[in-house]
């Protein structure tokens, strides 16, 4: 199923979300084996779109491309398969090996030269696949990366990194395996979100005035001095749009009564809407809605989202454009 699972008819004959529709299911063909290593889902029979594989190699084996293949929509695996290759490593112990170059009598004169090769040395290297490997890559403070639980980590090989809430990503996020055994960059940091200190409200007090860093999430309250009511909620979080900078979720009112202008409203029921209140807009019988049609009047006296733009109604028609019903919550 593409689409909403439920439906409400409007009142001008549509369906609102849009009917679903229903599509084929795309699938992949089996991911290919491949030697000296295995894949997740031996078992499976259909691959559809989604679906995850994860590959694995053989001990003395490393991993080179993508640990993790996906089923796209378009049918087709997100990369190729993974290749096994095998490791050596140059900190095993090998007896060195001689071998006579010039001659391989088993009789030599006392004055009769030969030269060894030390096949420690050379040319045994050629007899071993030789993968170049970095060191395991570093964790980080507040944050996590990719591939915990792989040992190995040849060239070509991504880390990626990501930040626990609240904590900012200093860096590069994704950093590789390249040919010379080094990491491409330095492993990134998680550096904590703050907030600057909470706004000022004229005849209010907030809990905030005894700290003196506003961490990602810390809540503020505010009192508003007798005579002045407070208007909307009385509380605000330190968050994020952007997961780097922060900022408070909104703004408290300690005063008299809000209230939104009719703004042009051309069949409404009120010259003006009280704080939290919101109205619902239809056009006639003909005409196209241009903007949001459901609006919430502001602690500071604006609409949001903004009242349907009537300027480019007026582009379709001149005549009245709509009727507004309201409510609260």
């Amino acid at each position: 199923m593409v689409g909403s699972r439920e439906s409400h008819c409007q009142v001008d004959g549509t369906w609102d979300p849009h009917i679903p529709v229903c599509e084929q299911m795309v699938q992949c063909l089996p991911p290919p084996d491949i030697q000296n290593g295995t894949h997740n889902n031996q078992k499976t029979g259909v691959f559809p779109s989604g679906i995850f594989v994860k590959y694995t190699c053989d001990p003395g084996y490393a991993l080179i491309g993508e640990t993790t293949l996906h089923c796209t929509n378009a049918g087709r695996w997100s990369s190729p398969a993974p290749n096994c290759k095998g490791i050596f490593s140059p900190h095993v112990s090998l007896p060195p090996l001689y071998l006579p170059i010039s001659s391989m009598n088993t009789k030599y004169e006392s004055t009769q030269s030969t030269f060894f090769l030390n096949l420690f040395f050379f040319p045994i290297f050629s007899l071993f696949p030789l993968v170049v490997q970095c060191q395991p890559p570093p964790n980080i403070q507040n944050g996590t990366r990719s591939n915990q639980e792989t040992a190995v980590f040849p060239s070509g090989m991504l880390v990626k990194y990501t930040c626990n809430p609240g904590y900012a990503l200093i860096g590069e996020a994704t950093i590789q395996c390249i040919d010379n055994g080094m990491w491409s960059s330095p492993a990134p940091t998680c550096e904590a979100i703050l907030c600057s200190s909470p706004p000022n409200i004229p005849h209010s007090k907030n809990t905030g005035k005894s700290l003196k860093y506003f961490l990602y999430g810390t809540t503020v309250t505010y009192t508003c001095d007798k005579g002045y009511p407070v208007i909307g909620n009385a509380s605000i979080y330190c968050t994020s749009k952007d997961g780097i900078t922060g900022e408070w979720s909104g703004r408290v009112y300690c005063g008299g009564e809000v209230s939104c202008s009719n703004l042009g409203i051309v069949a409404g029921v009120s010259s003006t809407y009280k704080y939290n209140q919101k109205v619902s807009f239809d056009c006639f019988g003909g005409h196209k809605m241009i903007g949001s049609r459901e609006t919430h009047c502001q602690v500071d006296g604006m609409w949001d989202p903004p009242i349907p733009d009537h300027a480019a109604a007026l582009l379709i028609s001149s005549v009245p454009l709509g009727i507004v019903a309201e409510s609260y919550e």
